[in-house]
């Protein structure tokens, strides 16, 4: 069940990301922040610690770029979730929950979800309601 619920979350959160709008540094960033998610899906999958602290470590680095690329107006709330979600994540890896780790995963890639889903109905507000030039 919980490899399911989080294929299904993850292809909503690949679908959110396949927008036409999300174009250069900040597609990259995202899409280094999706292959990350997926190992540490694998990680958990196959129990393996050291497959999920390199994913964590990277997620870290990834999420440390994209936070200065983002802007704060739009993503500051969806950003701090993020944060806290992959930090209750990493604690429960270090502490080698796995059953903790599962549901804490669960909550970060929900919080990646959300600030897609919150990205693509800001894009449409934009462009339905550009401001003036």
């Amino acid at each position: 069940m919980f490899i399911g619920l989080t294929a299904w979350i993850w292809q909503a959160a690949v679908r959110q990301d396949a927008t036409p709008f999300r174009r250069g540094v900040g597609n990259q960033l995202m899409k280094m922040k999706t292959q990350s998610m997926a190992d540490l899906r694998d990680g958990l999958a196959t129990a393996d610690y050291s497959q999920l602290e390199d994913g964590i470590a990277r997620l870290r680095k990834v999420n440390d770029s994209a936070s200065s690329y983002m802007s704060e107006d739009r993503y500051g709330e969806a950003g701090s979730a993020f944060r806290r979600a992959l930090e209750q994540f990493g604690d429960n890896v270090l502490n080698r929950d796995l059953s903790m780790a599962k549901r804490s995963f669960q909550e970060l890639a929900s919080s990646c979800v959300a600030c897609h889903r919150n990205a693509s109905i800001i894009q449409l507000d934009d462009d339905l309601n550009p401001l003036p030039k």
